[in-house]
């Protein structure tokens, strides 16, 4: 195995869209059923996963999986709990609240690392700093470190929570183009959709790096974990190994 691990990321997008909620196979007999399935968000926090494939780590490893990209982190987060997928990935909000649903198999930790999350305002909204949040409309997803980073924002501003709207908005591409068409004045985003809403003319008001380190964290089910650990080990050692070197 010598292919080189960077790849740009405008090619990693690419096969997220291939994916398009679907099965990635790598021929069209019918799927592998013992092939372990991954749920990916199109967010910089997954590159690891798709390095790996491209790089053919999981066959080096003799691990047989399937993408399946989800545009809701909601979406994810069901297909994880009823067993659709194997594995997933969560902020570390998402973690514990998951966790908490959670009547007897509880999630597993197997990796993780840090992410970026940026507040992204419309150029009309005309926002330069957080000072300016007040009664603003800032699209996030309940129930995960979007959230919680918005109230961190306020108190960073000396606002009440209370006093930054919030709807939920699931879906990042929905996200993204109503941010983009000032339908709300702004929106928490994941790379690479912050960089691409700014490059495109709206504002990075703040960035998660800069004021709250934030983790993600590569979940399985207890239970999955305990049935297929060769598997899951193999797995998480191709996903630290490319976050290392990319």
């Amino acid at each position: 195995m010598r292919k080189s691990l960077i790849i740009p990321f405008c090619l990693l997008m690419t096969m997220f869209v291939g994916c398009g909620g679907t099965e990635t196979q790598t021929d069209e007999s019918i799927p592998d059923s013992s092939a372990f399935r991954i749920a990916l968000l199109p967010v910089s926090e997954c590159k690891p996963f798709l390095y790996a494939d491209s790089c053919g780590l999981f066959d080096s490893l003799g691990v047989s999986i399937e993408f399946i990209t989800y545009y809701s982190a909601m979406d994810a987060d069901t297909a994880l709990m009823n067993g659709s997928v194997q594995m997933s990935v969560v902020d570390e909000v998402k973690y514990r609240f998951l966790n908490s649903q959670c009547d007897s198999d509880s999630l597993r930790i197997i990796t993780g690392g840090s992410m970026s999350l940026s507040l992204i305002t419309s150029k009309s909204a005309r926002i330069k700093d957080v000072k300016s949040l007040k009664e603003k409309i800032i699209a996030v997803t309940r129930n995960s470190v979007l959230d919680s980073l918005t109230s961190h924002i306020a108190g960073l501003a000396f606002l009440s929570p209370l006093e930054i709207n919030r709807p939920q908005i699931n879906d990042i591409r929905l996200r993204k183009e109503m941010l983009m068409q000032a339908q709300y004045d702004g929106a928490i985003l994941p790379e690479p959709w912050a960089t691409e809403c700014v490059d495109s003319g709206a504002v990075r008001v703040a960035k998660s790096d800069e004021i709250l380190p934030l983790r993600f964290y590569v979940v399985v089910c207890d239970s999955v974990y305990k049935a297929r650990k060769t598997e899951i080990d193999k797995i998480a050692e191709a996903f630290d190994i490319v976050s290392k070197r990319s």
